[in-house]
Formats: C-alpha cells, sequence, structure tokens
C-alpha cells in the first residue's frame, strides 16, 4: 500500500484547528459617499413611486450590471428599494426572488439607475 504525506490522526485525539473562511471585506463609504447614499435613500422606493406612492422607506440596492461576478457596484451607483421590492415581496415583486420577472415588471436595474441620477440632478 502506497503511502501518502498525510498523518493518521490517533482516535480521540487533538484535531488540527480550522483555519476561518476570510471573505473580501468592502471598504466602508467616504463621506461623500454617504451623503450621496443618504440623498439616494430619502427619496424613497423608486418602484413605489412610479406606482404613485410616495414617502415608502429605502434599502440601498447596489446593481449587479456595473460589476461581474459576485462584485457589488460602487456606493455612487445604487438604487433605493423598499424592502418589499429589494428582498421581501417574492417573485415578480422582489428584485433577489427574480430579476427577470421584476425588470418585466418595473424595468431594468440600468432604467432605475438612470431615473435616480435624472432625480437628484
Amino acid at each position: 500500500m502506497k503511502r501518502t504525506g498525510f498523518k493518521r490522526r490517533a482516535v480521540g485525539g487533538p484535531r488540527a484547528p480550522r483555519r476561518s473562511i476570510r471573505t473580501k471585506a468592502r471598504p466602508a463609504p467616504t463621506a461623500a459617499e454617504r451623503r450621496h447614499m443618504d440623498a439616494v435613500a430619502r427619496l424613497g422606493c423608486i418602484v413605489c413611486r412610479n406606482l404613485g406612492f410616495l414617502d415608502s422607506p429605502a434599502e440601498l440596492h447596489h446593481p449587479r450590471f456595473l460589476a461581474g461576478g459576485a462584485q457589488r457596484s460602487s456606493h455612487m451607483d445604487v438604487i433605493p428599494l423598499c424592502p418589499t421590492h429589494h428582498r421581501l415581496g417574492g417573485l415578480g415583486v422582489a428584485l433577489h426572488a427574480g430579476r427577470q420577472s421584476f425588470e418585466a415588471a418595473y424595468g431594468s436595474e440600468a432604467e432605475l439607475l438612470a431615473q435616480v441620477r435624472a432625480l437628484l440632478a
């Protein structure tokens, strides 16, 4: 039988400590980014605004179309969405529940981001 480079652990013996999985930390927003994000959040949910409901609380969504893979876009490129339209509303209502059905109903992330930028200008 071939020998491997692995040593057998004695039954009941000590285990090697596990390494923690490190995730890439996102840098904290700068003062200018915080001011911009506050202004975007004060707009309220952009989808609710388009439906005629004003003054809905907003969470900030970082669009994925501006970044690749598992990355998020810049803090300067955020879309205000209420919790229902962001993550809680279910398929066809919430962006994170189903992107294609959300975009068919309310518009793409690019269109919503362009509308947010126009409102802030």
